[in-house]
């Protein structure tokens, strides 16, 4: 072959050296003048001077040529490789010493832990500002309060307004919210697909490279945001794809909205046993000191807290205690007076 190509070439012939070697090879044309695509066919030895004619040429075997193309390019590639393996070895301890500056973080083959709420946010602002592709999204928390609204609008409309796109998952709950329809009604307008669902995990993927999303990814107790809490920003390929293909399975089994508001819920009519369970929930009790408390098995609590989850349609057990703290007067009071 003879010539190196510069990384990112494309490795094929341009239209014009196809056709001219076609019509050599059929004897249409045998001397063609000096052009680009005669240079071309000539370095990749497709076409070689005939030397019994001197000013014409002939076509060579095809199947010799791409051999001798592949070989440079196989040679090409474990340069490639050698070369990439020999600066991961060279910057390794550099990669070591910035971790190790990097308090409260930890950097590990792709996963990197950020701790705080600002530092969390602060990160979140950066890799979406970047996105020109898609960004995906997954909310598995109730209504949107405003504040948490207006840095969606903040953070989300520059990335529209670069042309790319965008797709969100919220919990059903925030079907019956006004701020939060207002929300989906203004960001549908501008291209963005929304849709509810009652188990998914909490993330956002950006430009199908980069992973952000919680330690507990599929905590639905906070609906806004525990200073306290850690995130994983993940790059490593392999990881991403698990969560690519996990949001697209979230997404395939979650409904369409365009911000139209829902009707409440209704107010479902509770037991006398029912509603000492949840307020032993609502005081911090687990399901078995619940059961204690009220001289009941496990199996009973499990059972009821199971059937009020399906007539309410609440995915998780903090979505019930969220819908029984909007529906139902007597908890309101009793958090109000306790």
């Amino acid at each position: 072959m003879g010539q190196a190509r510069a990384a990112g070439e494309r490795p094929f012939l341009i239209p014009a050296a196809h056709d001219l070697y076609l019509r050599v090879l059929r004897g249409e044309l045998t001397d063609p003048s000096d052009s680009p695509e005669r240079e071309q066919l000539l370095a990749v030895k497709l076409l070689a001077p005939d030397a019994e004619r001197p000013g014409h040429y002939m076509a060579l075997n095809v199947s010799s040529a791409l051999r001798g193309w592949q070989s440079d390019l196989y040679t090409m590639a474990a340069t490639a490789l050698t070369e990439a393996r020999s600066v991961e070895a060279a910057l390794q301890p550099l990669v070591t010493a910035w971790a190790h500056t990097q308090a409260g973080q930890a950097v590990t083959s792709g996963v990197e832990v950020v701790r705080g709420y600002e530092e969390i946010e602060r990160r979140i602002s950066l890799i979406t500002a970047s996105c020109t592709v898609e960004a995906l999204t997954a909310h598995p928390t109730g209504p949107r309060s405003p504040a948490v609204l207006a840095r969606s609008y903040e953070r989300d409309m520059p990335l529209l307004r670069r042309g790319a796109k965008m797709r969100t998952i919220y919990l059903p709950s925030v079907r019956t919210d006004a701020p939060t329809a207002r929300w989906a009604q203004t960001m549908g307008e501008q291209g963005v697909q929304i849709r509810t669902s009652s188990d998914f995990a909490r993330v956002i993927i950006i430009d199908y490279h980069t992973v952000i999303t919680s330690l507990l990814h599929r905590s639905a107790a906070v609906v806004e945001p525990d200073p306290t809490n850690a995130a994983m920003i993940i790059t490593n390929p392999l990881l991403v794809f698990h969560w690519l293909a996990g949001f697209e399975r979230d997404w395939g089994r979650a409904k369409p909205w365009d911000g139209t508001i829902a009707e409440p819920v209704p107010r479902l009519p509770l037991t006398d046993s029912e509603v000492g369970i949840l307020r032993c929930l609502a005081r911090g009790l687990d399901q078995d000191q619940a059961a204690a408390e009220l001289y009941v098995s496990r199996r009973f609590v499990t059972g009821r807290l199971a059937s009020l989850r399906a007539a309410t349609g609440s995915g998780s057990l903090a979505q019930l205690m969220y819908w029984w703290g909007l529906n139902h007067v007597d908890y309101k009071q009793e958090m109000a007076t306790s």
